[in-house]
């Protein structure tokens, strides 16, 4: 036989539910350390009709069998389970997504990559590739490079170019898990597509906030909790994540500095905690100036109150974070963001990201005189090369004021 059966049907029985189920049986992955040998497996699965009822067993007959279509329906169940534990090129690209997802679990396992990233991966997996290649049929070994173009045409017609990005990124990763499993012998993604579209209103630029802009945004914002958010990112340059990580613990008002050591993202399940930065860089004191020192106190005094007027209905975080709603949940990033471009908006200003306070923090810095590598250490760099070409930014105003030195 040119391609044996590594799952195979053991029974098809009736079960004490009084319903089908196939039993299937297959040898490896893992070795049975009594007699060195592949380790037997199994698995069961009820077999149920096309409105996803269980069948019912009665005789287990010949003709109730055919009624049923039981022996169809069991070796559906048995390739299904060959593709997912013994996959090949043979296998639908559907199904080897679901091995590309296992692979990702078993890279936080190790350490590897975060669940953030993770679930960065997944996301992008079940909301663009999985919907478009869904009826498209395709076996592994059979998506071309034209079906990566139809997808990208697709792309471009619904998603904007920081999206595609992302999902160019998913997409490389999955191809390249299946050649290094042999499962393809090339990539049809492009190893250097350049990504852009026909029209610039699809492009996502950062935004740097000259010191009129920050000035305006800190204004409509004080006296809300929003305020000492952007206080932290337009002065010091910290990421958001590194922001809503600051813990009390990191905090020492007496000696006026901040620890950043930890971070707290938004993921599938809530928010993320890491007791590490993005690189080891990132893990950095900062000093603090006297107005930062008095809006942490404030901050403190009205936890204590909150905590207070809440009583049993506080909410109890493991982590001691400084900033919190009034019910001690921490904040979540997209509803900080959706609570800030709604003041700006009705206010008449423009949206704005909360990563814009980081360009903006890093450009001040260097209008303040701060040399390349200062900045990359409070922005927590590893090269300067990033902080000068991604974050350093020559604002609008400095090009006005520069006129005068061509004379």
């Amino acid at each position: 036989m040119n391609n044996p059966q590594k799952v195979k049907i053991s029974s098809i029985r009736g079960n004490k539910r009084g319903v089908y189920e196939v039993v299937l049986s297959w040898y490896g992955p893992d070795i049975n350390p009594k007699n060195n040998k592949l380790k037997r497996n199994q698995t069961t699965h009820y077999l149920k009709d096309k409105d996803g009822n269980n069948i019912p067993y009665k005789s287990g007959s010949k003709t109730e069998r055919n009624k049923y279509n039981v022996n169809i329906l069991a070796e559906q169940w048995r390739v299904f389970e060959e593709e997912k534990r013994f996959p090949s090129g043979a296998m639908l690209f559907l199904s080897f997504l679901d091995k590309f997802e296992e692979h990702e679990n078993k890279r936080v396992e190790r350490g590897e990559i975060r669940p953030i990233t993770r679930d960065g991966y997944i996301s992008v997996l079940n909301a663009n590739i999985r919907p478009y290649f869904k009826d498209k049929n395709l076996k592994l070994n059979e998506v071309s490079k034209a079906n990566i173009n139809n997808f990208y045409d697709y792309l471009f017609d619904v998603k904007k170019l920081h999206s595609i990005k992302h999902i160019t990124k998913t997409l490389k990763l999955i191809f390249n898990l299946a050649e290094d499993l042999d499962l393809i012998t090339k990539s049809p993604v492009p190893k250097r597509r350049k990504l852009t579209s026909e029209s610039n209103e699809n492009r996502v630029k950062k935004h740097c906030l000259d010191e009129e802009e920050m000035a305006k945004v800190l204004e409509i914002t004080k006296g809300t909790y929003l305020y000492s958010i952007l206080h932290i990112g337009f002065y010091y340059g910290l990421r958001p994540s590194e922001i809503l990580g600051l813990r009390w613990q990191d905090i020492d008002l007496k000696n006026k500095t901040i620890h950043i050591c930890f971070t707290a993202v938004k993921s599938s399940s809530g928010l993320y905690c890491a007791e590490k930065t993005k690189t080891e860089d990132s893990n950095r004191t900062l000093p603090i100036l006297d107005e930062t020192v008095q809006i942490f106190k404030a901050i403190k005094t009205e936890q204590e109150e909150n905590k207070r007027l809440y009583a049993n209905c506080y909410h109890k975080e493991e982590q001691d974070f400084v900033f919190r709603q009034k019910n001690g949940k921490p904040y979540l990033p997209s509803s900080l963001h959706r609570k800030l471009n709604k003041m700006l908006t009705d206010n008449g200003l423009e949206p704005m990201r909360l990563y814009d306070m980081r360009p903006t923090a890093c450009t001040r810095m260097r209008q303040k005189g701060f040399d390349a590598k200062l900045r990359a250490k409070w922005l927590g760099h590893t090269k300067t090369d990033i902080t000068e070409n991604v974050y350093t930014h020559v604002t609008q105003a400095e090009v006005n004021n520069s006129v005068n030195q061509l004379l």
